[in-house]
């Protein structure tokens, strides 16, 4: 195993990517290109190093995500917004999370 791990580091080796790490980045992007008027940076890196390989044609969706990333740019209405936005993603899994916590 001594002699795999050297061997591996000395030649700088890669191990070859599997269906599910190939599919979670096709979803990761989708969601970053959906998303880029809120993900400004991400969209940014991954334009910028050719990650896009795929057209996409919903265009009202892209203009909603600017607009909704205006929003939340603005110092005022994040200020009013407070924690809402984390507390609105949690939702959805806070049930599960409560019972696991009550089976302990």
């Amino acid at each position: 195993m001594v002699q795999n791990l050297c061997y591996a580091l000395e030649n700088k080796f890669v191990p070859p990517q599997n269906i599910l790490d190939i599919g979670c980045m096709k979803i990761f992007l989708d969601l970053i290109w959906f998303m880029q008027g809120m993900m400004k940076s991400d969209h940014k890196f991954f334009k910028a190093h050719g990650q896009y390989d795929f057209p996409q044609k919903k265009r009202s969706t892209i203009l909603k995500m600017y607009v909704v990333g205006a929003l939340i740019s603005n110092p005022k209405l994040k200020a009013k917004m407070g924690n809402q936005m984390n507390e609105d993603m949690v939702m959805p899994y806070r049930k599960l999370l409560e019972k696991m916590d009550q089976t302990k």
